[in-house]
């Protein structure tokens, strides 16, 4: 069995997290945005000019919330 080891921190400003032995990190800014649209899916042959990371949209569904279905963009 193969395992990977992460570290995650969920802190106030922004969400941290390294992947294996420092060889990967990510860090998405706690900026969340409101928004009324997805935004169109980056394909493979635009990575080179387009980081997906970048206004990261997330669609939140629960029946228990007033705005079911709010897209939001999260990070810079």
């Amino acid at each position: 069995m193969s395992s990977r080891i992460a570290a995650i921190d969920v802190g106030n400003d922004a969400i941290k997290a390294i992947f294996g032995k420092l060889e990967s990190e990510l860090y998405i800014p706690n900026v969340i945005a409101k928004d009324i649209e997805d935004r169109p899916v980056i394909g493979i042959e635009e990575l080179d000019e387009k980081n997906p990371l970048e206004g990261l949209h997330i669609r939140v569904h629960s029946p228990a919330l007033q705005d079911n279905n709010a897209i939001y963009r999260v990070g810079n």
